[in-house]
């Protein structure tokens, strides 16, 4: 073996050490490569941030809800990026899918306005004043290079002022379905939310526009949603902008979105309805527009044709598609109606008569049945140019840009004026569903909704269907699904009714609807016009080759594809023919025909007008006035090509003139629509005669529903209520309600609600109003008022009676013991509470109030003033003639007329200020909700206890008063009677007062009741202080005489009777008699009280120290009774 070299013998001696090294070098390559070639969203899966799974930091995710200074809230945000020279373009999205916005939902155009000039300040704040939807920046100097730091300090301004669920971010060449956004994020999640469509494996741009010169991470973007159009939940956005400092702002600023949130633990979702850099994905769904054209649809295809003024037009040329957009060719409404224009624009165009020396183009686009699509279609009437096609292909004959004249395209739903109709008819809308054109959205599961949500109505089974054949055919097939196919009764739009659309497949579920078609006639010319065109000679219309292959299912050789030709094997020979028999003509052309006749005519009256006779376009006509041509529009008079007179309604509607059809069964199997009425402007014929005498058309027949139940089902949500029950409405429906009894003291003054009506009412029969509750009072007539005033009557007629007999006997010894004075108040006194009955029975009334109000406590108080004046006067001569022989004070009929007149005075103060603190009316008084009693306004209550208040102490006193005289000797025992009239007093009161309080609910038993309780109380008093003295005038007048007052008295021991002369008045002792010239009863009556009361020895031995002479008594009555029969001897009056 050769000698190895000193560095084979190196290289052997460290091969294994090399070996490792290469083995290492080259797994850190493999790896390096693999894992750069890996997709960005599968390399950053596995990244997040511990603090961001930390419990402790969730908070940080929810700051944005907490955040101060937040004055704005609303659930969605939108933003577009835009240039500040770009006004044309905010105005388009303003005009277009930014026009109806909810009120849910903010919209911000963001512009930076740091490098901005003078005027471009001046023009962008004139723009936010008007329209208020820019968010200027300050900190931005607005260019492509900045849109990064743009969207930065967007977010940062969000955060701090706006309190929102998601963010939805455009560039203003997008068109945004936010409806459709709003539908799907109520289910999408709220927290950690990035949607868009993803491009995960973009290579990093090293070059152009957008290169990134400062990236470092791997060859491939991290994932980033497009810029034209994603959506960012809140927290996000207050995740970049707490950490705006820390963020690089790469050139790309969708780019920049995705590496700041990259590491993240967040929820991306990738939806290809968000691409918007090549390619349509609108039969995905759309919910973001695409930048460029696609094949299909050919948005870009119209029908256009030379003029000096162009008419622009809308015509449903395609159906609509579930997944396409675009469906196929309509055969029967679309293309016979852009040719029905086309054909009036050729008649018109030569009619030399007819706008001299102007010809009438058109631009027809298609709106495929679709409104967003339409919308988009229509953009070019709606900024009042075709900029957008643009001139080398489209341009009048000075070979400036064509402007659109007027839109001739279909009419707006009326289902607001209906719904004004329907609720002035008291016809109700149970509930609205909005049947929604766009096929993105659109499918059997939101039919199956529909129809399950009207079935949630089951009281409702009359629907009426605004909307295309295309849509109630789906409808109805929902219908057929949910198993509903015979419940509902459809009432059907113009859009629907007649056509076969609707209900080819669906006869079941149409059977029984009842709808109008606009009552048209053919326009003239025109079937043979059409059935001769060909694709040959037809080259204006683009789409009339793809209706020549619908209609002979061929394809035409040369003609584009679409997704509906494909399918056909044999190609057109070109010969075919249309056939009259077999090709059915649209019954509604007439309308298309008119309405561009209507222009012709309108822009002829303007030429007439302005230019006086110059044959075509005069300067005074150009350019043409919107304002103008409207009010020449609705003043059109003609006969159009269908020989039938157009003139527009005040309004500007078109003439009312329907056709009324139901759709119905002619016999087992077979269905038709059946002409069961006409309407023609505001007068309804549903009569065979009066409809074919006026339109000369087929014999209408009567409304069926079904075969098997000719009447249509009642649709209400709730039956009528009974009388008496309000109805309580529900959801604010003013059809669907429940019944609730009123109570029986309530009435309906509306259905829908009851009152309660007012006190002294009652509801009618018919509960429609209230009314009075007959008043009652105590009347003349009523039983208890009639023996009330019996009972009074007899004791007025008693108390005349008596004062009577003390009239005529009033210097009898009876009459003028009793206290003639005091009696006649007394007697005066009782016929006032007799009198007072008389009061208390008439009718309320002011004066009738006050009369009883003061009245009351007044008679009595003249009663018991009068009694407690006599029991006052006995009880101190009783106490003075144990004390002394002097004669007590203030006892004369002067004194005690005095003190009676005292007593009552008082009474009277009393009365007087309570009529004046609370004046007497006469009320109504409703103890319950049934009574309705006219009462004074005291009776109520306790306060006439303000008059007996007075009266009842007088009462007390005097009751105390004949108690303490109790014992004075019989023979002058008034005190007696009055003891046993006090004692009966108190007890009727205190019956009185508990029957008063017990009677709060019926004033006229209260009312009956103090009648009887004052007359009780009268006759009382007339009995007990009266009718001794009375029997002993009447029916024994031998006992009044003096000595017959003067009861006999045991034979006692004769004393001594020393009689001092000089302490005597001398006209006690002259000749025995009294002086009666100069003194009155009571002073006799008293004396001789006082000598009754005291013993005799004590009456001697008081008179001895007289020094008098001395007589013994020695006859057979008693010493005192001679003696006091000697002083009194000839005395007028004796006090019993």
């Amino acid at each position: 073996m050769p000698a190895l070299s000193s560095f084979e013998r190196k290289l052997n001696k460290h091969a294994t050490t090399f070996l490792i090294g290469g083995l290492f070098l080259s797994l850190s390559v493999l790896f390096y490569f693999a894992f750069c070639s890996l997709p960005c969203d599968d390399v950053t899966s596995g990244l997040s941030r511990a603090d961001l799974r930390d419990a402790q930091n969730k908070a940080f995710w929810n700051r944005n809800i907490l955040a101060p200074s937040r004055d704005l809230v609303y659930p969605e945000v939108v933003f577009i990026m835009s240039a500040p020279d770009n006004l044309m373009g905010r105005d388009t999205i303003r005009e277009t899918w930014a026009k109806d916005l909810p009120n849910t939902v903010l919209l911000r155009f963001i512009i930076g306005t740091g490098s901005l000039s003078t005027q471009q300040h001046s023009n962008i704040h004139r723009e936010n004043f008007i329209h208020s939807d820019l968010l200027l920046l300050k900190s931005v100097n607005d260019s492509y290079g900045t849109l990064t730091l743009k969207l930065l300090e967007s977010f940062k301004w969000l955060d701090r002022h706006v309190e929102f669920t998601h963010l939805i971010k455009a560039d203003e060449d997008s068109f945004v379905r936010v409806d459709r956004l709003a539908y799907e994020l109520q289910k999408k999640p709220k927290e950690r939310f990035y949607w868009g469509f993803f491009d995960g494996r973009a290579h990093v741009k090293k070059t152009g526009k957008w290169a990134e010169a400062d990236w470092i991470l791997c060859d491939r973007y991290l994932p980033y949603a497009l810029g034209g159009g994603y959506v960012l939940s809140s927290d996000l956005v207050h995740y970049v902008s707490s950490n705006s400092k820390f963020l690089k702002l790469f050139n790309s600023e969708d780019v920049s979105l995705g590496t700041w949130l990259g590491p993240l633990d967040i929820k991306r979702s990738h939806d290809t309805r968000f691409d918007t850099e090549y390619k349509s994905r609108e039969s995905q769904l759309t919910v973001v527009g695409v930048h460029g054209n696609y094949t299909w649809p050919v948005r870009d295809k119209a029908v256009h044709t030379q003029g000096d003024l162009i008419l622009g037009a809308l015509h449903m040329v395609h159906e609509r598609s579930e997944d396409k957009i675009c469906g196929p060719i309509m055969l029967q409404g679309g293309v016979q109606a852009l040719e029905t224009m086309l054909y009036t624009l050729d008649v018109i165009n030569a009619d030399q008569k007819l706008l001299p020396g102007i010809t009438l183009g058109v631009l027809a686009k298609d709106d495929c049945d679709r409104d967003i699509y339409g919308l988009e279609q229509a953009v070019d009437f709606i900024r009042g140019s075709i900029a957008n096609i643009g001139g080398s292909e489209y341009a009048c004959h000075d070979g400036s840009d064509p402007v659109i004249l007027g839109v001739i395209g279909a009419p707006s739903s009326g289902f607001n004026e209906l719904e004004k109709l329907l609720k002035a008819s008291e016809i109700c809308i149970a509930a609205t569903e909005k049947m929604i054109k766009d096929s993105g959205v659109a499918g059997q599961a939101t039919y199956d909704k529909t129809v399950e949500r009207l079935l949630a109505k089951s009281n409702a089974r009359g629907v009426i269907v605004f909307g295309s054949d295309q849509e109630v055919g789906m409808l109805m097939q929902a219908v057929r699904r949910n198993n509903a196919s015979r419940w509902f009764s459809w009432i059907g739009s113009d859009g629907w009714g007649g056509r076969s659309l609707a209900v080819d497949g669906n006869e079941i579920e149409v059977e029984g609807s009842v709808t109008v078609q606009p009552l048209a006639f053919e326009v003239k010319g025109f079937r043979d016009y059409f059935l001769r065109l060909t694709p040959q000679n037809n080259k204006r219309n683009p789409w009339f080759v793809e209706f020549w292959e619908q209609q002979f299912r061929c394809k035409y050789p040369g003609s584009s594809w679409t997704p509906y030709n494909d399918q056909f094997n044999v190609t057109c020979s070109g010969q075919e023919q249309l056939s009259p028999s077999e090709f059915e003509m649209e019954a509604q052309l007439q309308f298309v025909s008119d309405a561009t006749m209507s222009f012709a005519h309108a822009l002829n009256n303007i030429h007439t007008d302005l230019c006086a006779g110059q044959s075509g376009l005069c300067d005074v006509m150009m350019p043409i006035d919107g304002e103008l041509l409207k009010d020449y529009l609705v003043k059109v008079n003609f006969t159009g090509l269908s020989g039938q007179d157009f003139a527009f309604l005040p309004n500007g509607d078109a003439p009312a003139r329907y056709r009324i059809l139901n759709y119905r069964q002619v016999e087992r199997g077979r269905f038709e629509w059946k002409t069961i009425g006409y309407f023609l402007e505001k007068h309804l014929y549903l009569d065979s005669q009066s409809s074919k005498r006026i339109f000369n058309k087929e014999q209408i027949v009567d409304l069926k529903y079904r075969w098997e139940e000719p009447k249509h089902p009642d649709s209400v949500c709730s039956r009528p209520c009974h009388k008496g029950e309000a109805h309580h409405m529900i959801d604010g429906s003013a059809c669907c309600w429940t019944c609730s009894p009123c109570h029986i003291y309530q009435y309906l003054p509306t259905k829908y609600a009851c009152v309660d009506c007012p006190l002294g009412t009652i509801p009618s029969y018919d509960r429609q109003s209230c009314v009075e509750i007959v008043i009652v009072y105590l009347r003349y007539t009523d039983a208890i008022a009639i023996v009330a005033m019996t009972f009074a009557s007899l004791g007025i007629i008693a108390t005349g009676v008596v004062m009577t007999v003390f009239i005529v006997y009033n210097n009898t010894p009876v009459v003028k013991a009793s206290g003639r004075e005091l009696s006649f108040v007394l007697l005066f006194g009782i016929f006032l509470c007799y009198a007072m009955t008389f009061i208390l029975v008439s009718k309320p009334h002011e004066t009738t109030c006050g009369a009883q109000k003061y009245g009351i406590g007044l008679s009595f108080s003249i009663v018991y003033s009068a009694i407690l004046t006599k029991t006052n006067r006995i009880a101190r001569i009783f106490r003075a003639g144990k004390r002394t022989s002097k004669r007590p004070r203030f006892i004369s009929p002067r004194s005690q007329l005095f003190i009676c007149g005292a007593f009552v005075a008082f009474q009277n103060a009393v009365g007087v200020v309570w009529l004046l603190l609370r004046p007497p009316r006469a009320v109504a008084y409703h103890a319950n909700r049934d009574d309705h009693q006219l009462v004074c306004s005291d009776a109520v209550g306790a306060w006439y206890m303000v008059g007996f208040t007075y009266p009842i102490v007088l009462v007390v006193i005097c009751t105390f008063y004949a108690f303490i005289t109790r014992n004075i000797p019989e023979a002058f025992n008034e005190s007696k009677y009055i003891g046993f009239t006090m004692y009966t007093t108190c007890i009727i009161w205190l019956a009185f007062v508990s029957i008063y309080f017990s009677t709060e609910h019926n004033i006229q038993i209260r009312i009956a009741t103090m009648s009887f309780s004052i007359s009780l109380s009268a006759t009382v008093g007339l009995v007990c202080m009266f009718a001794t003295k009375l029997y002993i005038i009447i029916v024994h007048p031998e006992r009044n005489v003096r000595q017959s007052l003067l009861a006999a008295k045991p034979v006692m021991p004769s004393p001594k009777l020393t009689q001092c002369y000089s302490s005597i008045p001398s006209s006690y002792l002259s000749n025995g008699r009294q002086d009666t010239a100069h003194s009155t009863q009571s002073d006799y009556g008293d004396l001789e009280m006082v000598h009754r009361l005291r013993p005799s020895a004590s009456f001697s031995s008081s008179i001895s120290r007289s020094t008098c002479a001395t007589q013994t008594l020695t006859n057979g009555t008693s010493t005192s009774t001679q003696t006091l029969d000697l002083i009194s001897k000839g005395a007028d009056d004796v006090q019993l």
